[in-house]
């Protein structure tokens, strides 16, 4: 037999068996693992002792756990301590302070002709109605006005900047 056809016998052979082994990797990974009875334990006093239901234990139970306070008061705070920290959680942070001066306002029955002329940081401008300024990563939106009065909407509160005097845009009533 001639070196070539050893050779090429050998090769086919080594693949073969490599294949196989992969293969058989392969194959084991994929099988998923037999889970087994549990055992019988015999005892002196009873030869029929069976293991207990080894059922998987359901998410039910640990909600019950979860569901507890682990740290903190047993009893719950007064009523009175409860109103008085959700009162303080209603209130809306303070809005940022600059210095904003309304120089006048052109005021007529028509909303679309209305502008008012404000001095922002030392910058003057006319704005009309729906005009946004953003100042602090808030949007200040002019919403009306009116003679020497002109009104801004940001986070659901209401600021009135009037003609008279120089007013800052962090003092606000809400509507």
């Amino acid at each position: 037999m001639p070196d070539n056809s050893k050779r090429l016998i050998l090769l086919s052979i080594g693949v073969v068996g490599v294949t196989l082994s992969i293969g058989l990797v392969v194959y084991a990974m994929l099988i998923p693992p037999t889970i087994r009875e549990p055992m019988q334990v015999a005892s002196a006093g009873s030869s029929s002792l069976k293991a207990k239901d080894t059922k998987k234990p359901s998410a039910i139970i640990f909600d019950s756990l979860t569901s507890k306070r682990l740290q903190g008061p047993l009893e719950d705070p007064p009523q009175e301590t409860l109103a008085s920290v959700r009162e303080v959680a209603k209130k809306p942070p303070p809005l940022p302070r600059f210095s904003a001066k309304l120089i006048g306002t052109l005021f007529d029955s028509d909303p679309s002709h209305r502008a008012a002329w404000i001095e922002i940081d030392g910058k003057n401008r006319m704005y009309q109605l729906g005009d946004e300024i953003r100042h602090s990563g808030l949007m200040y939106k002019l919403s009306a006005i009116t003679d020497g009065v002109a009104t801004f909407e940001v986070d659901e509160r209401t600021i009135e900047l009037k003609a008279d005097n120089t007013s800052p845009l962090s003092q606000s009533r809400t509507p």
